[in-house]
């Protein structure tokens, strides 16, 4: 299935902003009051939502080639991390967290870990 994503790199992209768009869309909420900060939820959301964000990026940068555009992926996926949690701060309700953050690179490194040793298998 990888595979069939780094060869179509247009679709790897259009995911990207899809998701990337998702992420800023669901920063701009407002949730009730009392949510607890230990639900589940949000934990899985983190980490799933810059698990697929810095997956497809990784596929459209590398397109199946194990080269330094790697680092490129984690490094806009980390820097989007860190503004989504500046953009939620700015939100009426809502304020930043660096665990947050930790999920969001949670996702980022398992993603990255997948995709290298899919491309170290295809060897």
């Amino acid at each position: 299935m990888i595979r069939w994503f780094e060869s179509r790199p247009k679709i790897s992209w259009t995911l990207i902003i899809l998701i990337a768009i998702g992420i800023f869309y669901i920063s701009s909420l407002t949730f009730p009051a009392g949510v607890s900060a230990s639900n589940f939820k949000p934990i899985v959301y983190h980490i799933s939502a810059f698990f697929l964000l810095s997956l497809f990026l990784a596929i459209a940068l590398t397109k199946g080639e194990k080269n330094y555009f790697i680092i490129l992926a984690v490094a806009i996926a980390i820097i989007y991390a860190f503004t989504d949690e500046l953009h939620q701060s700015l939100v009426p309700g809502r304020s930043s967290s660096f665990s947050d953050i930790m999920l969001d690179n949670v996702g980022i490194t398992f993603s990255l870990l997948i995709y290298l040793i899919s491309l170290e298998l295809r060897k």
